[in-house]
């Protein structure tokens, strides 16, 4: 990832922030869009501190403006954009009865909308660095009805479609578009979701065959294959990482 930009957003925590450090030990500048401001600068010190090259931008991923100022900014930083990572997510539990509207709005606002806008500001100018790649966080909930979120996994099938048609648009460039279907990950936002329904956590880990849930930098060490150069033939697809949950 030497030479390269990476754009990042939701990269104050949790797998966003796990493969910010992951692709700034490779050598990439990273720039870390987030809501929460403070968050993603101590994110950004520590890659400083171990060597690396980085900047905290806030951005809220529902907003246009917001976006087009915090690519616009990673630009003036570092002379270009060649990488995308669309990491910003949230998750929240419900069916369609008990699920109220202003949450699945609001989901559908950061989990689909999020990954629209920072396509529209980022691809002219991954275009104008001659190519690049976009890794966009998706789900096994894709796949699967197990989710505990009808909206969840609405929005990360959608994303996946979503996906598609932007690979094709954009192959010949060439620039690469990708899913990231990770399982359960030990993170901050899957902690809150086990908070919400107690009991999950122990039913959901009989699930999964190898027995846990994925690290953090397992996620991180496929979204660095998908944006790096040894994946240039991969385009229009998605990377399951679940430990053998889809296989049962």
């Amino acid at each position: 990832m030497t030479g390269k930009t990476v754009f990042l957003t939701g990269g104050a925590s949790g797998l966003g922030a796990a493969t910010a450090r992951r692709m700034a030990r490779e050598g990439a500048s990273v720039a870390l869009a987030d809501l929460d401001l403070a968050a993603a600068q101590r994110v950004a010190a520590e890659i400083a501190g171990a060597g690396g090259s980085a900047i905290a931008l806030q951005a809220d991923v529902t907003q246009s403006d917001s976006l087009a100022a915090a690519v616009a900014g990673t630009v003036a930083r570092f002379g270009r954009l060649d990488t995308v990572v669309a990491a910003a997510g949230i998750t929240i539990n419900g069916d369609p009865v008990s699920m109220a509207e202003a949450d699945w709005d609001r989901l559908m606002d950061i989990n689909l909308k999020g990954v629209f806008l920072t396509c529209k500001h980022a691809l002219p100018e991954i275009e104008r660095a001659g190519g690049g790649a976009v890794v966009l966080f998706g789900s096994i909930t894709s796949f699967t009805g197990r989710s505990l979120s009808c909206a969840y996994a609405a929005s990360k099938s959608a994303l996946l479609s979503f996906s598609r048609n932007v690979a094709l648009k954009y192959a010949r460039l060439p620039i690469r578009v990708n899913v990231l279907c990770p399982g359960h990950c030990e993170t901050p936002l899957v902690a809150r979701l086990f908070e919400q329904t107690p009991g999950t956590r122990e039913r959901l880990l009989d699930l999964y065959p190898m027995g846990r849930f994925a690290r953090e930098d397992e996620i991180a060490n496929a979204a660095l294959f998908l944006a790096s150069d040894e994946a240039s033939y991969i385009t229009g697809t998605e990377l399951v990482i679940d430990g053998g949950f889809l296989a049962q």
